[in-house]
C-alpha cells in the first residue's frame, strides 16, 4: 500500500440497504471489480477542539473545510503503519471536490506522539527506511504535509475526540488484478458497514467497546451502509441508470458530523 499519495477527486455518498447493495453488484456485473484491496477494517481517530468546531463547521457546510485523522486500513499492532491524513472539501460550482494528503508513521511513534514526546515532522524526518516499492519515507513532500499537520494541530489546539470504525469493501471500475488498468481508474464504489464509536479510552487500537451508530445493525433492509462513488470526472452512465433503477439517491453523510449530531442529541458532548 501506498505510504503517501495526493488525492482530488469528486466524492458522492449514499445510505443504501444490503438489499439494495446486492442489486446493484448484480446489475454492475463485470464492469464492477474487487479493488485492490476488496476488504478492510478501518480504524480512525479523529482530532478536534475542546469544543468540536472542526465538525461544526462540517455540519454547518461551510465552502470550504479541513479536518485531520488518524486512519489504519487493518486492526493496529506496534509495528503497523498508521496515516496521518489532511482532508479537505470544498463546495465547488456545485460539486463537492475532496483532497486528501497524507503520511505514514509507526502505530508505537503515534503513541510516543501523543504522550508529548516527538511531533510529526520529527518523526517523518527520523524515519530512514523505504516502502515496499522502494520509496523512502523521509521525503520533503512527507515532510512538509508533517510540517502542515504540527502547525494545524497547535494553531487550533487539536485534540483527540472520537474513534470511530467500520467495515469496508472495496470496488473498481476495471480488473483489480491489472496493475497497469488499476493505477489508470478513476472510478470507484465504497461500501461501509457496522459503523461503531467511542469517545473515551481513545487510540488506534479496537477495545470492544465501541457503540453502533445504526440501530438494528444487521437488518438486511434496513438502510444501515454507507455507499461512497469517487470518481476524477463523470460517473458511468451505465451507473447512474443503475441508481435510478434502484431509487438510490445522494445524500450528505459525514460519519463524524452524524455521530455528533446523534451524541448532542443525548447530551453527551
Amino acid at each position: 500500500m501506498t505510504l503517501s499519495k495526493t488525492f482530488r477527486r469528486v466524492e458522492d455518498k449514499y445510505i443504501v440497504s444490503e438489499k439494495q447493495m446486492e442489486k446493484l453488484l448484480a446489475l454492475a456485473g463485470d464492469r464492477l471489480h474487487p479493488d485492490k484491496y476488496p476488504t478492510s477494517n478501518m480504524h480512525n481517530l479523529y482530532f478536534d477542539t475542546e469544543n468540536h468546531d472542526l465538525i461544526v463547521r462540517t455540519i454547518d457546510s461551510e465552502p470550504f473545510r479541513k479536518k485531520i485523522r488518524i486512519r489504519s486500513y487493518v486492526e493496529p499492532r506496534g509495528n503497523s503503519d498508521v496515516f496521518v491524513e489532511i482532508k479537505t472539501k470544498l463546495k465547488k460550482g456545485g460539486q463537492k471536490i475532496s483532497g486528501k494528503r497524507r503520511f505514514a508513521i509507526k502505530l508505537t511513534d503515534f503513541e510516543k506522539y501523543l504522550s508529548g514526546n516527538n511531533n510529526f515532522e520529527e518523526i517523518v524526518s527520523t524515519r530512514d527506511e523505504k516502502t515496499d516499492d522502494n520509496v523512502a519515507i523521509n521525503t520533503v513532500k512527507n515532510i512538509q504535509i508533517a510540517r502542515e499537520a504540527d502547525y494545524l494541530i497547535e494553531h487550533f489546539s487539536l485534540v483527540p475526540r472520537i474513534f470511530i470504525t467500520y467495515d469496508r469493501e472495496s470496488y473498481a471500475g476495471e480488473a483489480a488484478h491489472d496493475e497497469r488498468a488499476h493505477d489508470k481508474d478513476a472510478f470507484r464504489v465504497t461500501f461501509d458497514k457496522h459503523l461503531r464509536y467511542r469517545t473515551e479510552s481513545l487510540g488506534m487500537f479496537e477495545t470492544k467497546k465501541e457503540l453502533n451508530f445504526f440501530q438494528n445493525d444487521d437488518t438486511k433492509d434496513k438502510k444501515n451502509i454507507i455507499m461512497e462513488v469517487k470518481t476524477l470526472g463523470a460517473m458511468p452512465l451505465w451507473f447512474v441508470q443503475i441508481l435510478s433503477k434502484l431509487e438510490i439517491f445522494p445524500q450528505p453523510f459525514s460519519k463524524y458530523g452524524r455521530i455528533y449530531q446523534q451524541l448532542r442529541e443525548k447530551h453527551h458532548v
